[in-house]
């Protein structure tokens, strides 16, 4: 008996020496509204914590802006939508998986006419035609604004981000969320 103890003390001094082998994992959430989302993240040893954005802020405008070879999102996106609202995409929970012929798609156009929407040849769903050789699915959009939240958490997490919560609102169905966040590789 005395020597199992000892080699039971002796295995335990051991394991003590070495690092621990279990990876720290921060998991992020994402609140993602009409015109605004906001992202948490808990990670071991911290409760949960609002991320900030590049502004400070707990709110971040789900906007998204490509002019010419530069991406902006948020705040940023906001500012160029002023002299440029060509170029800048909001609201585009409101499209996701929407046909061309859909009610919700003919009032985006009208509330916002400077985006040319037309619809997907083969999935039938529509897309932003921003030139002859751009187009851009409302889906790729939100996967950008969610790529952005990501890099946002993992900047203030200070560490990689793997796994993810989104809150969404009631009108989006589980398919066209998946869709957005397949497009970044995100387990959902």
């Amino acid at each position: 008996m005395g020597v199992r103890i000892q080699m039971l003390v002796a295995l335990t001094s051991l394991l003590a020496l070495f690092p621990s082998l279990t990876v720290t994992v921060a998991v992020m959430s994402v609140d993602l509204g009409s015109e605004w989302m906001k992202m948490a993240i808990v990670k071991p040893g911290v409760p949960m914590e609002i991320v900030l954005n590049r502004e400070s802020r707990r709110k971040t405008p789900t906007v998204v802006c490509l002019k010419e070879n530069e991406r902006l999102f948020g705040d940023s996106a906001l500012g160029v939508s002023v002299k440029n609202p060509k170029t800048v995409y909001r609201h585009l929970q409101s499209l996701l998986g929407k046909k061309h012929d859909n009610l919700q798609v003919k009032v985006y156009q009208r509330c916002f006419p400077e985006h040319q929407l037309q619809g997907h040849p083969v999935r039938g769903t529509v897309y932003f035609n921003s030139s002859l050789e751009t187009h851009y699915s409302p889906e790729e959009l939100l996967g950008m604004m969610l790529n952005y939240s990501r890099g946002l958490a993992q900047d203030f997490a200070e560490q990689p981000i793997k796994d993810t919560v989104i809150t969404v609102p009631a009108f989006l169905t589980r398919q066209s969320e998946g869709q957005s966040c397949m497009l970044h590789r995100w387990q959902v």
